[in-house]
């Protein structure tokens, strides 16, 4: 059999080749708004950390604040925030604190429960694990002592 084309299609112009330019920082805007869209939070601060590049417009120290709140250093937030309570009257700081301290208290119920030794270790290693966020708990009491009757209201989720 003679194998011979249906139709001769003609010739279409190739077009021109473009180059899109663009710089390292832009770039990293691009993956950043990306992660944004799709909700994935712990990608997006990973690669604002390694970058240095942050896709919010936040003042300086709003953007200390968030890198406090991201690496979990929870005292060092709410020492910071402290001159805003003493400043500002309309700032709500006990309810922050009370946010902060309860972010601060799942964080080491966090770190404690994703630790094989609490299942696996004897009873001496599963007390030196606990112990962190028992002390956190036990100052998060006490520091919202006056502020809730019921403590439980404070760490609903």
């Amino acid at each position: 059999m003679n194998s011979a084309p249906l139709a001769v299609l003609p010739e279409e112009p190739v077009p021109s080749e473009e180059h899109l330019t663009l710089s390292e920082s832009d770039v990293v805007h691009l993956i950043l708004e990306y992660l944004e869209v799709r909700k994935l939070t712990s990608a997006q601060l990973h690669l604002e950390k390694e970058s240095g590049i942050i896709n919010q417009n936040l003042s300086p120290d709003l953007t200390f604040l968030r890198s406090l709140i991201v690496d979990g250093r929870w005292d060092d937030v709410l020492e910071f925030l402290t001159p805003l309570e003493e400043a500002f009257r309309t700032f709500p700081g006990r309810k922050v604190r009370a946010t902060i301290l309860k972010h601060h208290f799942l964080d080491k119920l966090l770190s404690i429960s994703s630790n094989p030794l609490l299942i696996m270790g004897d009873d001496a290693k599963r007390a030196h694990l606990v112990e962190p966020a028992l002390k956190v708990g036990t100052k998060t009491k006490n520091k919202l002592n006056p502020i809730s009757e019921n403590m439980f209201d404070l760490f609903r989720c």
